[in-house]
C-alpha cells in the first residue's frame, strides 16, 4: 500500500513541476530521480485523462490513481511514417558506379598518378659551437 501512495506523490510532483516551474521533462527526472520514460509516460496520461495542474480539490489520490494508471490504455500519438526507398532505383545506381574506386577517393573522371617513391631525408648536420 505505501508503494502506491509513493507513485500518486510522485505522479502530482510531476504535474506541478510541469505546470508551476515550466521544466523540461530531463530536469523533471532528475529531480523526482525516476526515469526520462516515466516522465514522459505521466504527462501522457495525465494529457489524455484531461488532468492538469492544480487538482481538483475534490480528486482524491484513489481517483487519480484510477484516472492515470488504471487498466485503460493509452492513446499514443503514432510516429509519422517515413515513405519507403525505391529499392531497385537504389541497385541500378550502385550497379552504375565501379567499384572500388570510391572507396580509395578516386571520382569517376580523375586521374591517377602513381605514387611517388619516398627519397630518405638528408641527414642534419650540427655545427659545433667553439
Amino acid at each position: 500500500m505505501p508503494v502506491r501512495k509513493k507513485s500518486v506523490r510522485k505522479i502530482k510532483k510531476v504535474l506541478r513541476l510541469r505546470s508551476e516551474l515550466g521544466l523540461g521533462q530531463r530536469q523533471i527526472a532528475r529531480s523526482c530521480t525516476m526515469g526520462l520514460g516515466t516522465v514522459h509516460d505521466y504527462l501522457e496520461r495525465a494529457a489524455a485523462a484531461g488532468i492538469s495542474w492544480p487538482l481538483p480539490a475534490r480528486l482524491s489520490e484513489d481517483e487519480l490513481e484510477a484516472k492515470l494508471v488504471g487498466e485503460q490504455p493509452v492513446t499514443v500519438k503514432a510516429a509519422p511514417s517515413r515513405p519507403q526507398l525505391d529499392w531497385i532505383a537504389v541497385h541500378e545506381q550502385l550497379q552504375q558506379h565501379t567499384p572500388g574506386q570510391e572507396s580509395r577517393g578516386i571520382l569517376p573522371n580523375q586521374v591517377v598518378c602513381p605514387p611517388q617513391s619516398k627519397q630518405p631525408k638528408p641527414a642534419l648536420i650540427s655545427r659545433a659551437t667553439s
